[in-house]
């Protein structure tokens, strides 16, 4: 069980609420944490610790982009350096929270095949760079990819060359706030972080405007879908 979560602010993230969120999600990952940060329209940095959240370790600056990942190795995988999100390929940084069930009949999609990692999440990230790479458009490339995919999930994903973010969940608890001037996502209810957002939808975040869009549907399989 992991815990995803981050800001985007249209000015500068808050510490504070950032740090409440990380102490939050240790309830649901306790082992590993790593985060990705943008001060806005520069790239973003990526840490990883072998450690559970600590906020002394935290640096946020300027940055209007904060998102991380709380984890614990689920399916008694050992702790490894690589295990550690975000993963990263040429297009997107990439955090998941779930277990994926049917993720070894996609070993093309492999992040690094001459060294593959024993984390089921680099297939999500290696299947969507994959569509990507044959032109496919953002959101569509994540559901071409996540269809496919049996198991939970709740995700974040950072688009690097449109500075985008995608949200998307089956199973695996997805909440979120937006006041206008911040929005705020989180795998835990959180103060104000209530709203669960609905499964088999990629939403797209606009950091400029923190306009929410509905960019594709996919199929899943649930067993509480009604």
């Amino acid at each position: 069980m992991c815990g995803i979560y981050g800001i985007i602010d249209k000015t500068a993230v808050s510490r504070e609420a950032f740090i409440g969120l990380g102490l939050a999600n240790k309830q649901r990952g306790n082992r590993t944490f790593g985060y990705a940060t943008a001060v806005l329209p520069q790239p973003p940095t990526v840490q990883h610790f072998m450690a559970p959240f600590q906020p002394q370790v935290v640096q946020l600056g300027a940055c209007q982009v904060a998102l991380a990942h709380n984890g614990t190795p689920t399916n008694g995988r050992p702790l490894t350096a690589t295990a550690v999100h975000p993963f990263a390929s040429r297009s997107a940084l990439l955090a998941h929270n779930g277990m994926l069930l049917n993720h070894e009949a996609f070993g093309q999609w492999r992040l690094d095949r001459e060294r593959p990692s024993s984390v089921d999440s680099e297939i999500i990230l290696g299947g969507i760079q994959h569509y990507l790479d044959e032109g496919t458009a953002v959101a569509q490339a994540i559901a071409e990819t996540v269809s496919q995919l049996e198991g939970q999930q709740a995700c974040w994903l950072w688009h690097r060359p449109t500075q985008q973010l995608y949200l998307w969940r089956v199973m695996s608890p997805l909440f979120m706030f937006n006041d206008g001037q911040s929005v705020h996502f989180s795998s835990v209810r959180f103060g104000p972080i209530q709203n669960l957002l609905p499964e088999g939808i990629v939403y797209r975040l606009d950091p400029a405007t923190l306009s929410l869009t509905e960019a594709a549907v996919f199929n899943f399989y649930s067993p509480y879908r009604a």
